[in-house]
């Protein structure tokens, strides 16, 4: 029932079987080793179906760590299901124990891609799952249909998000899209400082420069881009996107934040872009990411439209409980 798998088109090939998110991608697992993680890609079947986790080992102090698996595991999550599931989860919990025990891992934290439900809570809690401290992915998202019509979703939109598309336009605002290695590298620094302002002035911290690097160095089924703004040839917001498997993801976005630029509109116009162009791909989806109450950017990304989507967030099944407390401690003091 268990295989761990080596081969990058038997990976991929399972993660899109069972709808999965670039975060379970083999170039997402790449990515991560090449931050110095390491990567486990499990493959339970049965004949009631299959479950996948690609698992990323996190280093903590004196040799500890913990198990991560980031928008999965993948599986059949359907209510009627869970039961008949039980047992292949089961079988992975047991599996990652003996692991543990020989990585000297504190806990194992998950973060499914499901809708949060009573039954779902209540399954997790079941097999010994703790609700986390810290959620890692966002917990509620704006997505946007894709297979609809460019009019019906300009529709959906609020009526001054498609001013400020036409407004932008009318400005003068021009969009560029970096999608090759050498296109994306000519535009980083750019990128990188428009990050950076807006990091500053919203207060939110920022992976190192050599994060983003990786991330726009991703080739293969995961793909990035680039999308650029430019007023009188002046780069004044960028935005990183992802595509993978039929589905656009809104990651890492920065504008210049004086009054002068606002009002040009240029993140909305961005914004519209990516929704084409991941048309033009053939995605049926795009993830606006974070949504929360208290993220920043929450407000403009709802005036897009969409369904606001509310997932089960982050569970923790823990090994070493004394150590996982001084972890959640030490974590909420930093």
């Amino acid at each position: 029932m268990l295989s761990t798998i080596k081969d990058k088109n038997e990976w991929n090939s399972n993660v899109l079987k069972l709808n999965g998110s670039f975060l379970q991608s083999w170039e997402w697992g790449e990515f991560q080793k090449s931050l110095g993680r390491s990567v486990e890609r499990l493959l339970f079947q049965d004949k009631d179906g299959k479950f996948l986790a690609q698992i990323i080992k996190h280093r903590l102090p004196f040799g500890f760590c913990y198990f991560y698996v980031p928008r999965g595991p993948l599986n059949d999550f359907a209510i009627q299901n869970l039961e008949i599931k039980k047992n292949i989860w089961l079988e992975f919990l047991n599996y990652l124990k003996n692991l543990a025990n020989r990585e000297k891992a504190i806990f194992l934290r998950i973060e499914p891609e499901i809708v949060e439900e009573a039954s779902l809570v209540q399954f997790l809690k079941n097999l010994k799952f703790l609700p986390s401290f810290q959620t890692v992915q966002p917990k509620i998202t704006q997505i946007i249909d894709l297979t609809k019509s460019e009019e019906q979703l300009l529709k959906e939109m609020e009526y001054q998000t498609r001013y400020r598309i036409r407004a932008a336009i009318r400005r003068g605002v021009t969009i560029q899209i970096a999608e090759s290695q050498k296109e994306k590298e000519k535009i980083f620094t750019d990128f990188w400082k428009l990050l950076k302002k807006t990091s500053q002035h919203h207060r939110f911290k920022t992976y190192p420069i050599s994060y983003y690097k990786k991330v726009l160095e991703i080739e293969g089924d995961l793909k990035t881009k680039i999308f650029s703004a430019y007023f009188e040839n002046k780069p004044i917001s960028a935005a990183v996107f992802a595509f993978f498997n039929k589905k656009a993801y809104y990651l890492y976005s920065g504008s210049l934040s004086e009054p002068e630029y606002r009002r040009l509109n240029a993140p909305t116009l961005i914004l519209w872009k990516a929704f084409l162009k991941a048309k033009e791909e053939k995605c049926q989806t795009i993830d606006l990411w974070d949504v929360r109450p208290s993220a920043g950017y929450s407000n403009f990304k709802k005036t897009f439209g969409g369904a606001t989507i509310n997932y089960i967030g982050a569970w923790d099944f823990v090994y070493n409980p004394v150590f996982y407390n001084a972890y959640k401690i030490l974590k909420k003091f930093l």
